[in-house]
């Protein structure tokens, strides 16, 4: 995976890398994953496939960046600042519900794609235990801050797709009101 794109990142290479995030989204509208070679990239984000390869070492790892980016994106409309509060989680699970749900539209076959599906889990998931570690660090006495952040990273997505695929009763605000808690139960 690239560097992580921080403010002193020459700004062509924030550029490039949003070209090829963009165009990697805009062919999954059209054709499944593992269809779309490099050289589709690079055509779609008018650039040459040794500037693919310049900033992704596969088509595999630009797909991790898309995904991470654009859950980042979603995850800022749900947390002001991605500061975690004792609402963080349940504003996570919302996040996660949007994200996911959103790619329905986004991508050809949907999120459950069974190319693309496991980077869309493993982003989301490193998303938020990263996000989770310093929160479960200052509440946690035991020790155990980052077994924590992970099982609450792993229940947060697994009840995100539950609700989105199996539940669905009410509202997601509703749902996440009662996953939190049970979540919270589970691991106090």
């Amino acid at each position: 995976m690239p560097p992580v794109i921080n403010a002193t990142l020459d700004p062509r290479i924030v550029r490039t890398r949003q070209l090829l995030r963009e165009a990697l989204v805009g062919l999954l509208e059209e054709k499944d994953f593992e269809v779309i070679t490099v050289q589709d990239i690079a055509d779609r984000a008018t650039v040459n496939r040794a500037t693919v390869y310049a900033h992704y070492q596969d088509k595999y790892d630009l797909l991790a960046d898309a995904i991470r980016a654009a859950f980042l994106e979603v995850l800022d409309r749900w947390m002001v600042g991605r500061v975690v509060t004792e609402e963080g989680p349940r504003q996570m699970l919302l996040a996660v519900c949007d994200f996911v749900g959103g790619l329905e539209t986004k991508c050809k076959d949907g999120p459950k794609n069974r190319m693309c599906e496991p980077f869309l889990e493993a982003q989301v998931k490193e998303v938020l235990r990263d996000l989770l570690v310093p929160w479960v660090a200052e509440i946690e006495k035991g020790g155990q801050a980052e077994l924590k952040a992970t099982l609450w990273s792993w229940s947060i997505y697994a009840a995100a797709w539950e609700w989105l695929y199996r539940v669905r009763p009410g509202s997601a605000e509703d749902f996440a009101d009662g996953a939190i808690a049970l979540i919270r139960g589970g691991l106090e």
